[in-house]
């Protein structure tokens, strides 16, 4: 028997709510386990301590008087209704809501550990290029840059024709 199950077992012993086979295990365990040896020296102090505390019996004017204060006094509702929390709508939601908190913040993460530079040097740069020609290899087709630099809100984001020329 490990300590956890005897030392619940205690308790309920000195109930005398265990089977007799249950009563030898624990008393084998007692007898091999120091630990629970003194937890249960423990217990039986505290059990002689309250034995040796005076019986005390209500007077059946204040069984009354309880019983009347509690058949008058109305139970406090919860804040929350538990059948909410299992209604099978709250539950559909709140997992709708779980994998959206999920999907965004795994997006967050991946969009933010993106490398913004590229982590091995250009291939154009590894054959002994100049870096500004380099550069525009390495762009995407159609996705110069230098083009957007100066755009004003009123201004197109496209190319002029000149651009072409």
């Amino acid at each position: 028997m490990r300590c956890g199950k005897a030392q619940r077992w205690l308790s309920l012993w000195l109930d005398g709510l265990l089977s007799e086979g249950e009563q030898e295990a624990l008393m084998h365990h007692l007898q091999n386990c120091v630990h629970c040896q003194q937890l249960w020296q423990q217990w039986e102090r505290a059990q002689a301590v309250l034995r040796s505390y005076p019986l005390i019996t209500a007077s059946p004017e204040f069984e009354r008087r309880l019983l009347r204060r509690l058949k008058s006094s109305k139970p406090s509702a919860p804040s929350v209704p538990a059948h909410w929390l299992l209604h099978p709508a709250v539950r559909l939601a709140s997992s709708a809501m779980g994998g959206l908190t999920i999907a965004l913040l795994t997006l967050l993460l991946l969009f933010r550990s993106a490398p913004s530079e590229p982590s091995q040097p250009s291939y154009w740069l590894q054959h002994e290029l100049e870096p500004n020609v380099a550069q525009l290899l390495d762009l995407p087709v159609g996705r110069d840059p230098s083009w957007q630099k100066d755009a004003s809100p009123s201004s197109s984001q496209l190319p002029s024709p000149s651009w072409h020329s």
